[in-house]
């Protein structure tokens, strides 16, 4: 890497970094809001009747989660915005112009990567809630209790809700008490969700950063300034 590559890779993670506390502030927030559309009771009761995907495809439809992630779409939108129009302004002094943040380029451009990142996003919840369920009736747990086990995956990778199901067990085999059990295990999950919303939006923000970069020098082709062909 050369030092005039290694410079702009770290004013892109610089800026990146800037934008990732507000992404995750509203990823958090989104998960929040989805843990609170899924009540206990139509839970256990989509689990003691047997149709717990029916119920729970239902109530994470795309027509139920987009609201709900709303707001970090809006975020992502102005996070592209933003980094094309610092990226204008980082180009050299014969190659800049009057850059237009709301072109049709741009805009589109931000559409594609909240639209990328969203998608992703809940494809995670759905498979993490489903992995739930299987853990609840693996190891043998009432209605009510998986219910909660559903509700506690949302944030978590599939991956991740069986690293919860394993610390429980631990724990139990430890002989703790049952309530300082789900003490523990609560703080062992909230802390894997916070990490994984710091990595998710941590990589984001910087793929907004990097659509900028790309987005001002083709706004710099579009002026018929400089060769794209001859760009690396």
């Amino acid at each position: 890497m050369t030092s005039a590559e290694l410079a702009l890779y770290t004013r892109l993670r610089r800026r990146a970094a800037l934008l990732q506390p507000e992404l995750a502030k509203r990823l958090l927030a989104a998960y929040k809001l989805i843990r609170e559309s899924l009540t206990d009771a139509e839970l256990a009761e989509a689990i003691r009747s047997g149709v717990a995907d029916q119920v729970i495809n239902e109530l994470l439809s795309d027509q139920a989660l987009d609201p709900m992630f709303a707001p970090l779409r809006s975020e992502l939108d102005r996070a592209v915005m933003g980094a094309a129009s610092k990226a204008a302004k980082d180009l050299p002094r014969w190659l800049r112009g009057e850059f237009d943040v709301l072109n049709p380029k741009v805009i589109e451009a931000a559409r594609r990567l909240d639209y990328s990142v969203i998608n992703d996003l809940k494809i995670d919840v759905r498979q993490a809630v489903q992995r739930a369920v299987i853990e609840g009736f693996q190891q043998g747990k009432g209605p009510r209790v998986a219910a909660r086990w559903v509700r506690g995956a949302v944030g978590l990778g599939p991956k991740q809700v069986e690293w919860v199901t394993k610390y429980r067990e631990a724990l139990e085999v430890e002989g703790r008490p049952a309530g300082r059990i789900e003490s523990m295990v609560d703080t062992y999950r909230r802390r894997l969700i916070a990490t994984n919303a710091e990595t998710l939006t941590r990589t984001a923000a910087l793929d907004a950063q990097r659509q900028g970069q790309r987005l001002s020098w083709e706004d710099a082709a579009d002026r018929g300034v400089v060769d794209l062909s001859r760009l690396r």
